[in-house]
Formats: C-alpha cells, structure tokens, sequence
C-alpha cells in the first residue's frame, strides 16, 4: 500500500491546546433534560443571584474538566460570599483611616497574588475561589485601599462587574479598559517575600501574652514594631514610652 503527501498546505490552530470542559449536571447528578425536568435555566439564575454569582458559581462547582452536579445551597454560598465583598467595599473606599495598604497582611496578599497567577493558567478556577474566600474570611477587617485594589484586581476574571465598580471606586474608572492589556495591569507577586504559613510570632507586652501575628522572613524588628503600635488589638497595652524591644526571629517579640 503506497501513501502520498497532501499537497494541501495545513493552516496554524489558534491554540496549543485543546480542553474540553466537564458538563453541568442536574440536581438530580443526571445529564440536564426537558424531559426529566432537572434544567437550570441561567437566566432564572442571573436574575436571582446576578451574572458575577452565576460566573464564579460555575467555577468553583470542581475541575474544570469533571462533570458536576448543580447545587442551589452552594451557589447561595458564593452569592453571600460576593454580598460580604460588596460591603466590604463599600466600607474600605470610604474609611480615612485606610487609605495606602497595610504591611501587615502584604505576606499573605503576596501570597494570593502567586497563587491566582498560577493556577489561573492550569485551569484550577475552583481553587482559586477557595483561596479568595478563605484569605477574605482572614484578612477583611485588616484591608486597605491599596490592598483592596489588589485584591479586586486578582477577583476581575471570576466577578468583573463587582471588582470593575469598586475599582472605580478606588480611583480607577478606566481599569475596564486597560485589562485588554491585561499583563500591564495584572498585579505582580513579590519573589523577595515568601509567605511562611506555619510561623506565629507570639507578642509579649510587659511580659504578658497578648496575642500572635504570622511570622514572615522579610519582616524586620521594626517592621513588627510599627504592626504592633497600629493594631488596636495591641495599642492598648503599650506603655507610654517603650524601654526594651527583645525578638527572637519567627517565635517571640516582646515589648517592655
């Protein structure tokens, strides 16, 4: 059997690479049909939860590539999880006492910044939601203005019309316009800081224990210090005049 050479010329594919997404279940975890009366009708959806709900929702269900099952109990998780975002919002963009970022949660925004760069790329959309709820749930009450456009900015792929408003809100109405070249705008993640997850620093004030702070290796005495003396939790404990400072690096940092 002889073969020939197509003599066709092959176009490029606009792509390197092909995947295919899984499908949306029912409730009932059965392939949706009129038929069996499990369809979910995305416009219902929008209308109740809103199009950043249904977005996000459809991530975070699990791998991009299985097949998942609808749940109404879980996509009212993410709608109260953006409803809190919201607020939050609108109480940092009008807090004078927030104004510029806070160092003390930089490590794990660092952190999140390296972890949505990441994954994003490997498809791991249901993580990355994980990882803004759960960095949300620790650091809401600790965000600035600065960090909270960082962190609006990393959330605009999965909730664009909420992180567009409170960009806007922020001082950068045209953020929707400069993400078509979205590598000038993307946030960067800092190499020089690694966050260190497992270290509490435990803060003593006039030999009593008052509380921790996670530990970070790019962290200087000082640095600690100023987190210490801006942190209502630790202010009102402080002596008036601040004799001695003893700190053992990633374990104990006392005030006498």
């Amino acid at each position: 059997m002889s073969t020939t050479k197509s003599k066709t010329k092959s176009n490029r594919e606009p792509f390197n690479t092909l995947y295919n997404q899984g499908m949306i279940l029912g409730p009932d975890n059965q392939k949706m049909s009129k038929s069996k009366g499990n369809v979910i009708n995305p416009d219902d959806v929008i209308k109740e939860y809103g199009v950043d709900c249904l977005r996000m929702y459809e991530m975070f269900m699990g791998p991009y590539e299985d097949n998942k099952p609808w749940s109404t109990s879980s996509i009212k998780g993410v709608y109260r999880f953006l409803d809190k975002i919201w607020a939050g919002i609108e109480t940092i963009t009008t807090d004078k006492n927030k104004e510029n970022s806070n160092p003390k949660i930089f490590p794990a925004l660092n952190n999140l910044v390296k972890n949505i760069d990441e994954k994003i790329p490997n498809l791991q959309f249901n993580t990355c939601v994980s990882d803004f709820m759960k960095f949300w749930n620790e650091f809401s009450q600790d965000i600035y203005k600065d960090d909270l456009k960082v962190f609006l900015k990393l959330l605009f792929p999965f909730a664009p019309i909420i992180s567009a408003e409170g960009l806007s809100r922020l001082g950068e109405a045209d953020y929707l316009d400069k993400y078509y070249n979205y590598q000038s705008v993307w946030p960067q993640h800092d190499e020089n800081t690694e966050l260190l997850s497992d270290v509490k620093i435990k803060i003593m004030i006039q030999n009593k224990f008052r509380g921790e702070i996670s530990g970070n290796q790019a962290l200087s005495e000082s640095q600690i210090l100023e987190l210490v003396k801006t942190d209502e939790k630790y202010k009102k404990y402080l002596p008036e005049k601040i004799s001695k400072v003893f700190y053992v690096e990633n374990k104990i940092f006392s005030i006498v």
